[in-house]
C-alpha cells in the first residue's frame, strides 16, 4: 500500500470517527450504540486488522466486552445500594462491609479470568504485537472519550 492510499484510508477513518462522535453527543438516547461503533472503528484502525482477522476477532472481543461490562455493572449496582441519594455512604455494619469487599474481590477474579480466556482465544487470531496494541488502543479510546465527555459540560 502506497503512502497516499494509507493517508486517504486514515483520513476516511478519522472522518468517520469524528462524525460518529459528534452524532453520539447530539443524540444521547443512542449514544452508547454510537460510542460502541466509534470504539470498533478506532480499534480496527489502530490494530490494522485484515478482513479475515476482523471476522474472527470481533465476535470474541464482543463476547468478552459484554461479559466484563455486565460484571462491572452488577458490582456498581451492589455498591450503589450502600449509598444514599446524595451519594454519601450510608451506615454499614462490619459484616456488610466485609461482604461488599469480598464481592468486589470475586468480581475482580472473574474479570481476570475473562481477560485471560479472551487473550488465549484472541492469540490464535492476532499477533502478540496486535494484542498489545489492543490494550493501548482501549486505554487511548477511554481517555479520549472521557476528555470529550468532560469537555461537553456534562456532570457525572
Amino acid at each position: 500500500m502506497n503512502k497516499n492510499t494509507m493517508i486517504k484510508k486514515i483520513t476516511i477513518v478519522l472522518f468517520f470517527c469524528f462524525a460518529l462522535m459528534h452524532s453520539a453527543w447530539a443524540q444521547p438516547g443512542k449514544s452508547s450504540e454510537k460510542i460502541r461503533a466509534l470504539k470498533v472503528a478506532y480499534i480496527t484502525e489502530k490494530l490494522e486488522l485484515s478482513t479475515s482477522e476482523a471476522e474472527k476477532f470481533w465476535p470474541i472481543y464482543n463476547k468478552f466486552d459484554i461479559s466484563s461490562h455486565q460484571l462491572r455493572r452488577e458490582m456498581k449496582k451492589k455498591m450503589r445500594s450502600f449509598f444514599n441519594p446524595e451519594s454519601e455512604m450510608r451506615e454499614v455494619t462490619n459484616e456488610e462491609a466485609k461482604d461488599l469487599i469480598s464481592s468486589k474481590l470475586k468480581m475482580d477474579k472473574k474479570l481476570l479470568q475473562l481477560e485471560e480466556q479472551f487473550l488465549k482465544d484472541v492469540e490464535k487470531i492476532i499477533s502478540p504485537q496486535k494484542m498489545l496494541k489492543l490494550q493501548i488502543a482501549e486505554m487511548e479510546f477511554g481517555r479520549k472519550l472521557m476528555r470529550r465527555y468532560r469537555g461537553s459540560g456534562k456532570k457525572e
